[in-house]
């Protein structure tokens, strides 16, 4: 029997930032059972990495995975802030950061960019996550599903570059109306973050059952979530500690400080800034990917920084609004799909203090946000299975 073709599910899902590890369990219930069947499905990252004991996926490097395909294999792109990175931002965010850190500062960043495109991964393609079909050399489809592109916003002359090479794709579609209109592509699809699907693979309850006993117990209080990084903290300290004690004053509940991304533990070390206040509770361990879903998918109202935060929320229907409008990629989620909204947005300290109470009280419009996403993503997911269907 001849060996199955092969599709490569490519991610960042090499480091722990709890959204990355999210994609491949949406692609894992989302191709079809057909397509199951018929291909292998192979997860893969940068460097490849093992992250089960946090509820990831093994993976695949990617410098293999070039080297092995064949004629009817498919590189499918599963989602998060892909186009346009380079190799050495990248590169730095993985397990092997420590000594490359250093490296690095002794060159310059084209010599390092050349050094591991042509050294450690030995490949022509200029960016992992942005692939040319010319540059394969074979009969390849490549698929990019709802990706991000926080990596454009600064480009100028190399966008055209990534335009070409998006061009070679089978097909493209992306998560917010920034990109798309970065991009100015004709064939892309704009559809909404993929994870917004995971309140339909795992319900509540089920969440609740991965969890261990200490997060259970924490599942059942009343209880907001406040999610920020490490460079919001320091840079907003005194705000987030007066909004803190508003909060607690205002709605009379647990208010939790929830870390979801562990790249360098950048959210436990600026949480870390407000063990004192005795008016919120700092988790200051390093969560499974299902257990930071569980936190989210119970919580009676979300307020954070990280896109995925709010998408989740968004997913098991809890009323969320952004901190602070810093954050460029969920600025752009909030104006692509809550775009008619009075409420749901991203504020600075001021602002979120008008708007938290209004949006603890219209759960009914994250409602239908909700569904409507769902739904379009869910659409999104049948052209991708048709494409592969008919790809020979």
């Amino acid at each position: 029997m001849a060996d199955k073709n092969k599709i490569f599910v490519i991610s960042a899902a090499d480091r722990y930032n709890f959204g990355d590890l999210i994609f491949n369990y949406i692609i894992q219930d989302s191709l079809s059972s057909e397509i199951k069947s018929k291909y292998q499905i192979i997860y893969t990252s940068l460097l490849g990495n093992d992250l089960s004991k946090y509820q990831g996926h093994k993976t695949t490097g990617i410098r293999k995975v070039l080297k092995t395909l064949v004629d009817g294999d498919i590189l499918l792109f599963a989602g998060g802030g892909l186009l346009g990175h380079k190799w050495e931002p990248m590169f730095a965010q993985t397990r092997r950061n420590v000594f490359f850190k250093y490296f690095k500062k002794l060159f310059s960043r084209e010599f390092n960019e050349f050094f591991l495109r042509s050294v450690v991964f030995r490949t022509r393609n200029r960016y992992p996550y942005t692939i040319s079909a010319k540059h394969l050399k074979k009969n390849i489809a490549i698929i990019y599903n709802s990706v991000g592109g926080g990596a454009l916003d600064v480009m100028k002359d190399e966008l055209n570059e990534i335009r070409n090479i998006l061009l070679t794709s089978s097909y493209i579609s992306v998560r917010d109306r920034n990109v798309q209109e970065i991009l100015s592509l004709n064939n892309i699809v704009l559809s909404p973050d993929s994870a917004i699907l995971l309140s339909k693979i795992y319900s509540k309850s089920e969440l609740f059952n991965k969890a261990s006993r200490e997060i259970q117990n924490i599942l059942l209080d009343d209880y907001v979530i406040l999610h920020f990084n490490k460079a919001i903290a320091s840079s907003y300290k005194n705000e987030i500690n007066d909004f803190i004690n508003w909060l607690k004053e205002k709605i009379r509940k647990k208010i939790i400080l929830l870390p979801v991304n562990y790249i360098n533990n950048n959210d436990i070390k600026g949480q870390r800034l407000f063990r004192e206040n005795m008016n919120c509770y700092v988790i200051n361990r390093k969560l499974r990917l299902f257990e930071i879903c569980a936190i989210i998918a119970h919580a009676q109202f979300v307020i954070g920084t990280s896109l995925h935060v709010n998408i989740i929320a968004c997913s098991y229907e809890i009323p969320h609004l952004g901190m602070t409008n810093k954050i460029d990629k969920l600025n752009s989620f909030y104006q692509t799909w809550y775009n008619d909204s009075q409420v749901f947005g991203c504020y600075e300290f001021n602002d979120l203090k008008k708007n938290v109470l209004l949006a603890f009280s219209n759960r009914n419009e994250v409602v239908k946000v909700s569904n409507t996403l769902k739904e379009k993503t869910e659409k999104n997911f049948d052209r991708i299975n048709s494409i592969i269907s008919q790809y020979k």
